[in-house]
């Protein structure tokens, strides 16, 4: 079994532009074999994910009939009585 020896995690406060630009330039200069995205506001280029050697997982809390990173808020209460993740 394969496992990661360090984790780094990256913050950004969602929807705060200040902050935008230095969570960037960590990813810039961060050296990371799997990259995951957790409800992340901010999109991520190709040149991002190819450097992602294990891979890249993106993670939005909301059933697939309603995706984007807002789904599980935009969908009717009686469409589903419970949300499951998709990625």
């Amino acid at each position: 079994m394969r496992s990661f020896r360090e984790a780094t995690v990256l913050y950004w406060e969602m929807g705060n532009p200040l902050t935008r630009p230095e969570v960037l330039r960590q990813i810039e200069r961060a050296d990371y074999d799997l990259l995951v995205s957790y409800v992340n506001g901010i999109i991520l280029r190709p040149h991002h994910l190819a450097r992602a050697r294990a891979g890249a997982i993106n993670i939005h809390p909301a059933p697939p009939e309603h995706g984007g990173a807002w789904g599980n808020f935009c969908q009717p209460s009686s469409v589903a009585t419970s949300a499951p993740i998709t990625a």
